[in-house]
């Protein structure tokens, strides 16, 4: 699997946020990545260490249509969450402030 492929994009949200001044980070990930790829890929897109990378499958959300009877499943995703070396950041996860 190529580099490029492996990180979809980062998760922004109220608790990444706070992870993040916690050096943990969060991404959304290609189904078929594994921990090794992902560190790989964080290692040559953000020129950080990770230390640590855990990885879960979130399941798809069914979504009902009653009228047409009709019933359709969201697909699910693989996230990944990384904990970075020493005093390293990724500054697309830092607030701005003003």
């Amino acid at each position: 699997m190529r580099l490029q492929d492996v990180i979809v994009r980062p998760v922004i949200s109220e608790k990444s946020i706070k992870g993040a001044s916690a050096q943990n980070y969060t991404f959304i990930v290609a189904k078929t990545a594994t921990k090794t790829d992902i560190r790989a890929a964080i290692k040559a897109m953000f020129d950080v260490t990770p230390v640590e990378v855990r990885t879960t499958m979130v399941k798809g959300v069914r979504i009902r249509y009653t009228r047409a009877h009709k019933s359709v499943k969201d697909e699910g995703y693989k996230k990944a969450m990384v904990q970075l070396k020493g005093d390293q950041r990724i500054d697309i996860f830092e607030e701005v402030k003003e």
